[in-house]
């Protein structure tokens, strides 16, 4: 990234620069440039492409003598001119500033999409590392650094929290990205090394250069200026709408001698414009204190672990991962966290991380797709160990090498972070086109060309009267002020911050002002599912076990379910102890309760509160095992977690009693063999394939197949799935799937339930290579063992008490109403009819992709989703569409689907009633909400020419960061969060337990 070249005396010395470069110290001009030639140069491809937002670049500078004469004019105008530079980013380039290349500019005026401009000051960097070295000195050889290609300067851009490098090729002025270009390769290879080492030196990758990256990416910190009340003041005292005042209350005073009324507009004017500027400061005060952090940290810097100031930290860096506040984005190298997510999902259960792994997550890391390995920044780890290595000789802090030290590697910084972006979408916010601003001049504007008519016919009576001009040109600005009410800007001001406070009252706090009239304007609320409508987490309803290719009665007995099911539901987890809590995903928690077993993790068996079973694995993550029974317990020796992208999880369960040379003799094995089936859930039918004799084992005891069987029982393997039911489907053998399997998820679907699928596959001795169950992937494993569908696990997530009420409400005051979830579409639609988003006994047209290589133009495929349950797949366009847009059929989408109508060009017939007449939005991914959002609203940024818009006033209410998008795009976002204080744009921060009534207060006040 950037320059390359970083050289420093203490570490090179020039005579020893030749044995580093390969090349003879320079000593005359061509050597010096031959020299130059070897060192890597500034990339400008390690910077991001151009940014979407924003429309354009142009340079100016200051000249003296347009500094001069605008003070001049300013001064003759008596102050028009001033103002009206304020007011006019236009007026104000022209008058102050002359127009030059980005190369000499010292100013930018940044163009974004929307048309809104704002000038900044350029700063000019040395690059890094030239400082250092005498040879690349921009003062001592300037013609060599440019014969060379180097730069002599970079030149940097801050704007909107997100920094800019002009860059001479492109002749523009390019983002730094979130993650460096150069990170991925740098984290493949640390993690490689790392597991064939186990040595943290080798982590310390010197291919980037630390002062490179701290250039580039700056100080790791997050500071949000806060201007002062009297500042604050200063701005709005000059709204237009205050300037009109002044200027009434001067005519009334001069003209009239109207001192009383005047006296009472200018008070109020002036409460209102301190008002103001006290609740912003406070607002933003209190966004202030949440971004800002800063904390000592173990960074791992030349060979051993040093303590740091947090501000210090760039991507690439490894720190030691100790309980507290994270103060960077980072993803874990080695050990286990227990963090809690809180301030960033809204998710009230800490989560359990475990370290990256390139065979899982694969060689495209992206921390916001790979969650279960990446530690956010703002997050508070409760627990960080890592058993085996305490790293007391590299200077870890005694406070960090208890349990062990947990490594990660710095992934994003500052506002590039998480909760970066999630503060930068609070400060800068969507500004919609009907601005307070602009409506108020054109208001003005308005009422002023009345006035004038009007005063043209009173000038010619009162002339005709005899009146003084000085008295007709009193009374026409006496007219201008009656025309435009002087109280009404201060009255609008005040109920403003009257309906602020009211909102405050019930737990919603405001960081735009603005959005209090926008959401008296809604259109169309379009809101999350899982944790804004429904409540957190999930509650067990039943298990449906399958059985030789067969559904069989349900249940949540334990005892009464095949032993396969309670063992794969206690173990196939991420769960883990904090103490004495079990912590980890609410799921898994339910499911792992259900089970009734007991786990014990690696902290506590180590501790001596438990000893692997007989014959377990040294390397055990887990040991989980029936009440009261330890020694039938299993170890858990390989885990997979959770992946949105796979939709599954997977576990390696050891059981007990499989391992070690059997010394019974040949019928004790075989019963043993039995027992070992017994205790693994394997069925006899299951074993009867391989030894049809088992039966007569006494009889046939010394038989080879007998023996296979006991090798295989006594060494065996078992892994555990547990996901999406559709993926499941695909992985196992079909002789495991019910006939009924789709009717059987549909009924439950329906019904709004969500459904896991259960399987298992068995391995058994020699069926694998030698060590494959260590090293194979996720997808090795489940391509080389035979998986078979145990049953069906069935959960309901209900709504808030108040949803329905909250939902009813806006639909009476006309405000559409829709759901976008991530969520199975069939169980979203389930859930939307519960809480009256969709009326109960109308056909839903279900919007899904076209399946690959089907014939046809149509990228949807189109079916109706009847109330009894069934489905109707031959339906035509011509007749559906007519109907949703009629309002006989609703609409439902998912997120496949809205991808293949954003795909130019556009088909204009199925957008429509899409956009128009859709409800449901399932299966959507962040990136999809922000561009529903979009479209919904002023149109999808960057579409090419033909993409709809409908225009309306958006809302977006949800409860997480990955509804960040979608709440900056819309006119007015709400977070729904557990912990006060975290606020986007119109609400947030609602205390623990609030109940949802006030969905529709923050619509009310507006």
């Amino acid at each position: 990234m950037g320059s390359q070249f970083v050289l420093h005396d203490d570490e090179i010395a020039p005579s020893t620069i030749a044995s580093v470069f390969e090349v003879e110290q320079p000593s005359s001009r061509a050597k010096q440039s031959n020299y130059l030639q070897r060192v890597q140069r500034p990339a400008a491809d390690a910077l991001s492409g151009d940014d979407k937002e924003i429309a354009s670049f142009e340079g100016f500078t200051s000249p003296w003598y347009k500094q001069l004469l605008f003070i001049v004019l300013g001064i003759c105008t008596f102050g028009v001119l001033f103002l009206v530079a304020k007011w006019s980013m236009k007026a104000r380039t022209a008058l102050r500033f002359s127009k030059c290349p980005l190369q000499q500019a010292k100013f930018v005026r940044v163009t974004l999409q929307d048309g809104r401009s704002s000038l900044h000051e350029v700063e000019v960097l040395r690059p890094a590392g030239t400082s250092t070295h005498p040879y690349l000195s921009p003062e001592q050889h300037p013609d060599l650094l440019a014969e060379a290609g180097f730069p002599l300067q970079e030149r940097l851009l801050e704007y909107r929290c997100a920094r800019y490098f002009y860059v001479d090729g492109s002749d523009s002025f390019l983002p730094v990205p979130d993650v460096p270009k150069s990170f991925n390769s740098q984290l493949a290879a640390s993690a490689a090394r790392l597991a064939a080492a186990n040595e943290p030196r080798v982590l310390e990758d010197h291919e980037w250069q630390l002062t490179d990256r701290q250039q580039r990416y700056g100080s790791n910190e997050m500071a949000i200026p806060v201007k002062s009340v009297a500042a604050l003041v200063a701005d709005e005292m000059w709204h237009p709408f205050y300037v009109f005042q002044y200027f009434s209350i001067l005519i009334w005073v001069a003209g009239d001698a109207y001192w009383t009324y005047a006296i009472c507009i200018g008070v109020i004017t002036w409460f209102s414009i301190i008002t103001s500027a006290l609740e912003t400061h406070q607002n933003m005060r209190r966004l202030a204190d949440i971004a800002q952090f800063s904390c000592m940290v173990e960074v791992l810097r030349g060979g051993s672990f040093k303590q740091m100031p947090s501000q210090t930290l760039v991507p690439g860096d490894v720190i030691a991962v100790l309980p507290g506040t994270l103060p960077a984005d980072c993803v874990l190298l080695t050990g286990e966290c227990i963090v809690d997510e809180n301030m960033l999902t809204g998710e009230s259960v800490p989560v359990r991380k475990v370290p990256y792994n390139p065979s899982v997550e694969g060689l495209a890391y992206d921390p916001d797709k790979h969650s279960s390995c990446t530690l956010y920044g703002g997050t508070m780890v409760a627990q960080a160990r890592a058993l085996g290595g305490d790293y007391a000789d590299l200077g870890i802090s005694p406070s960090a090498a208890t349990g062990g030290v947990a490594l990660a590697m710095v992934v994003r910084t500052r506002f590039y972070s998480a909760k970066g972006q999630l503060l930068r979408s609070i400060l800068y916010p969507r500004d919609s086109s009907e601005s307070f601003v602009s409506d108020s001049l054109k208001f003005i504007a308005v009422m002023l060309v009345a006035c004038i008519g009007i005063f043209i016919w009173a000038a010619v009576v009162l002339a005709s009267v005899g009146a003084q001009p000085t008295r007709i040109v009193v009374r026409f600005f006496d007219m201008i002020t009656i025309a435009v009410p002087p109280a009404l800007p201060a009255c609008l001001t005040i109920a403003t911050v009257f309906s602020i406070g009211r909102l405050r009252k019930i737990g919603i706090y405001v960081t735009g002002p603005h959005t209090i009239t926008l959401a008296g304007q809604l259109d169309v609320v379009c809101f999350d599912k899982t944790g804004t409508l429904t409540v957190q987490g999930l509650e067990l309803q039943s298990i449906v076990p399958v059985n030789n290719g067969r559904f069989e009665p349900s249940s949540t007995d334990m005892q009464q379910l095949p032993p396969d099911i309670p063992r794969l539901l206690a173990s196939c987890h991420g769960l883990a102890w904090l103490g004495d809590t079990l912590v980890g995903d609410p799921l898994d928690q339910k499911l792992f309760a259900a089970s009734g077993w007991t786990l014990q993790d690696k902290q506590q068996q180590n501790g001596g509160m438990a000893a692997p079973p007989a014959g377990g694995s040294g390397q055990q993550l887990a040991l989980v095992h029936p009440p009261g029974r330890p020694d039938a317990g299993a170890s858990v020796v390989r885990r997979f977690e959770f992946s949105s992208q796979l939709q599954r999880n997977l576990v390696v369960v050891k059981l007990p009693g499989s391992a070690g040379a059997s010394t019974t003799t040949p019928a004790e094995d075989g019963g043993h063999a039995l027992a070992a089936a017994d205790a693994a859930g394997i069925t006899e039918d299951l074993l009867g394939a391989a030894v049809p004799s088992l039966g007569s084992v006494h009889h046939s005891a010394s038989s080879p197949a007998l023996a296979g069987v006991a090798a295989a029982t006594t060494a065996t393997h078992v892994l555990y799935v547990k996901g999406s039911p559709e993926l499941i489907k695909t992985l196992v053998q079909g002789s495991s799937v019910p006939p009924d399997f789709d009717r059987v998820l549909s009924e439950y679907t329906r019904e709004g339930l969500r459904v896991l699928a259960l399987a298992r596959g068995v391995v058994a001795a020699g069926s694998l290579p030698e060590g494959a169950v260590k090293q194979y992937s996720q997808q090795q494993l489940e391509a080389a063992v035979p998986l078979e569908l145990v049953g069906l696990a069935v959960l309901a997530n209900p709504l808030r008490p108040d949803t329905s009420g909250a939902i009813q409400a806006l639909q009476k005051a006309q405000i559409r109403t829709a759901m976008v979830t991530g969520d199975h579409v069939r169980t979203a639609v389930s859930v939307a009819h519960l809480c009256n988003i969709l009326p109960v006994g109308r056909p839903v047209l279900l919007m899904d992709a076209a399946p690959a290589g089907t014939i046809g133009s149509s990228p949807l495929a189109l079916s109706v989703l009847y109330p009894d349950g069934s489905v109707n797949h031959t339906v035509s366009r011509a007749a559906v569409l007519p109907q949703v847009m009629m309002g006989e059929l609703e609409c439902a989408v998912t997120g496949k689907g809205f991808d293949a109508l954003l795909i130019p060009p556009y088909d204009q017939e199925l957008l429509q009633p899409m956009l128009r007449r859709g409800s449901v939005f399932a299966r959507m991914s962040p990136d999809n909400k922000r561009d529903l959002t979009e479209l919904l609203g002023s149109g999808l940024q960057g579409a090419g020419p033909g993409c709809p818009k409908l225009g309306l006033h958006v809302g977006f209410c949800g409860d997480g960061a990955n509804d960040c998008g979608a709440l900056k795009a819309a006119h007015v976002g709400e977070q729904v969060a557990h912990i006060s204080g975290c606020c986007l744009y119109l609400a947030s921060g609602t205390q623990q337990g609030r109940q949802y009534h006030m969905m529709p207060c923050w619509a009310a006040p507006g």
